[in-house]
């Protein structure tokens, strides 16, 4: 009987572990520009999310909005950066939701990027920038990642079933069982 006293209350203290996974998908993405370019986008995992515009001529104004949608809060990773290939600057402002992104390189290679928590729901990216190369190399790209966070497990879980192990382990035996 000990035994299985012992078996339910560490189910109960692991079933009070949880882990949010959220999981992200595409949303609209729009672009403004009178070239777009070749736009490709996709999924690697659930978590994590991946876009490429290429093949801008010069001279082709970048105003996109890439929207996804986030299933549940977490820590978010959203990247943005111009392709290698550029010849150039190309990207001169990345918002998410309307806030700038911080950049994080130097002039001929173009990286913003945003590490933070995000609410469930529907966020946009809007990129702006022109294309200058002459080749019509000029692109760049999207990457969206959502971290797995760890909910803390909550005390009264913890409390209840370190006094139920307590009260079930020290419970006085019966003679002759």
């Amino acid at each position: 009987m000990k035994n299985y006293l012992t078996i339910i209350c560490l189910a109960i203290a692991s079933f009070s572990f949880q882990v949010n996974a959220s999981t992200l998908s595409w949303g609209t993405i729009t672009g403004y520009g009178p070239i777009l370019g070749s736009l490709q986008s996709g999924q690697n995992s659930p978590q994590d999310l991946f876009g490429i515009v290429t093949g801008l001529r010069i001279e082709t104004n970048v105003l996109d909005d890439w929207t996804f949608n986030l299933h549940n809060s977490s820590q978010v990773r959203v990247s943005v950066s111009s392709l290698e290939t550029n010849t150039g600057s190309l990207l001169y402002a990345v918002n998410l939701d309307g806030s700038p992104l911080a950049k994080s390189a130097g002039p001929a290679d173009e990286a913003w990027s945003f590490d933070g928590i995000l609410t469930a729901g529907s966020h946009t990216i809007n990129i702006l920038g022109i294309a200058i190369s002459l080749e019509s190399t000029s692109g760049y790209q999207v990457n969206v990642s959502a971290m797995n966070a760890v909910v803390p497990i909550p005390a009264v879980g913890w409390v209840f079933s370190f006094f139920l192990f307590y009260m079930f382990r020290n419970m006085p035996r019966r003679r002759g069982y």
